[in-house]
């Protein structure tokens, strides 16, 4: 695995709302032809979650943290740009 940086610590049992953005090279937002969420769970998991548009080239999921670990949320976009944004989450304690 490649090291990513670790951009985020909350508490198992938080729910979350996870923002996706994809924009060109040019900086304008736009909606990919198709958007996958993958989240791989600290055990190992990889689970597909739905997305919701709420803008132009931005997408919103609703996430529960359940699992102590590092969580990573790997959003990828096709058409017309292939675009891929990934996330590392820990999660710590109980709230």
């Amino acid at each position: 695995d490649e090291e990513r940086e670790l951009v985020e610590r909350i508490y198992r049992g938080t729910i979350a709302a996870a923002v996706i953005r994809f924009f060109s090279v040019t900086g304008q937002y736009y909606d990919p032809l198709s958007i996958r969420l993958l989240i791989r769970t600290p055990s190992g998991a990889v689970l597909t979650f739905p997305v919701t548009r709420i803008g132009p080239g931005t997408y919103r999921a609703e996430l529960t943290f359940d699992q102590a670990g590092v969580w990573v949320l790997r959003a990828e976009g096709e058409e017309p740009l292939r675009a891929v944004v990934e996330k590392r989450v820990e999660v710590v304690g109980d709230l």
